[in-house]
């Protein structure tokens, strides 16, 4: 994860110093309620609980406030708002196929869904094919 929008460093855990980590889920039409993504976020918490991945028995816990989505008619924040620039490449690249230097210009409703205007790495030219027009110039955010 990062810190901000503002702020791409990681963002650390105050207790242990590792860098947070963050799971991103595509969802359907019909898989967008309260309830539907309660339940799989239980998966997640049941999968990071098991024995196999979880080497010292940390229990996992969903706070009573987990739900942070805006309410209407805010629009949802994008990818990288909390992720950092490189795993929202990677993200897309699960996501689509054929992602070159020319991805972005050539699916440019996709690739605006990920990053907010005037916040778009300078490496989001070439590693995708964001216009320069669009691109925070001479950025060295990750």
């Amino acid at each position: 994860m990062r810190k901000s929008l503002e702020d791409s460093d990681p963002l650390m855990n105050a207790k242990n110093g590792y860098q947070r980590k963050a799971f991103v889920r595509v969802l359907d039409e019909d898989e967008t309620s309260l309830a539907h993504r309660l339940q799989g976020l239980n998966v997640i918490k049941e999968f990071l609980e098991r024995t196999e991945n979880n080497r010292y028995g940390t229990k996992v816990y969903i706070p009573a406030d987990w739900d942070l989505t805006p309410p209407e008619p805010n629009p949802l924040p994008k990818l990288d708002h909390f992720l950092q620039y490189r795993e929202i490449v990677n993200v897309i690249k699960d996501i689509f196929d054929n992602v070159d230097g020319n991805w972005a210009v050539n699916n440019m409703e996709s690739a605006v869904a990920f990053f907010t205007e005037g916040h778009v790495p300078f490496a989001a030219n070439t590693d995708i094919g964001f216009p320069m027009d669009l691109v925070i110039q001479n950025n060295i955010r990750n």
